[in-house]
């Protein structure tokens, strides 16, 4: 019995000294949503528009707002984060911007046709459009390109995290698609251009 009760109070001190990092709070409901909350950040699992994700975020990003008589618009508060419903609602801001992300982010057309023309010049345009998409691809959309409101921007800074971040993912997947659609074409001008018996860019490759 002494033996069993060492023993837990030695489980118990490294179980403190493991979690002491971080105040964990835990929601599990229906759809098994959870958060983890550390020194700065927040971890949710969220079971959202149907489908499952797992995603991390700065304290910083949580804004709460109040709204009374003295305050039509809202007043920014500090979020009491031991508030674990209030925590996942605004979290829901995040994938709600992924979501619209996907239905409305098309800026990324201009640029994904001028990748595809570039790389399908013959010869030089493989390099030339390499040199668009790398630093393209790292770049965020400009705020004027998303096309959301300025009370968006300081009253939703979740839904605006979300949807920006989901935004490069769209726009770097697009630009690398058709960079490989421009290397396809550029590829077919060459080989037409080397198996014609007149060349028609003028020269070949291959004597």
């Amino acid at each position: 019995m002494k033996k069993v009760f060492i023993f837990t109070i030695l489980a118990t001190l490294a179980t403190t000294q493991f979690y002491g990092q971080f105040f964990f709070l835990r929601q599990q409901g229906s759809h098994g949503n959870e958060i983890v909350i550390g020194d700065d950040d927040v971890t949710v699992r969220l079971t959202l528009l149907g489908k499952t994700q797992r995603f991390t975020l700065l304290k910083t990003d949580f804004v709460d707002y109040v709204y009374d008589t003295n305050n039509p618009l809202g007043r920014a508060v500090d979020l009491d984060f031991t508030n674990t419903p209030r925590v996942l609602q605004l979290a829901e801001k995040y994938v709600y911007g992924q979501n619209a992300a996907d239905l409305y982010y098309k800026q990324f057309l201009p640029l994904s046709l001028a990748t595809l023309v570039v790389t399908s010049i013959p010869v030089v345009g493989p390099f030339l459009g390499i040199s668009m998409v790398v630093p393209l691809s790292k770049r965020e959309p400009t705020i004027q390109s998303l096309g959301i409101s300025e009370s968006t921007l300081t009253e939703n800074r979740l839904y605006l995290k979300g949807y920006t971040k989901h935004a490069k993912e769209i726009k770097t997947k697009k630009l690398w698609l058709y960079y490989g659609i421009g290397l396809v074409v550029c590829s077919g001008i060459m080989v037409l251009n080397e198996t014609t018996p007149h060349p028609f860019l003028g020269f070949t490759i291959i004597p």
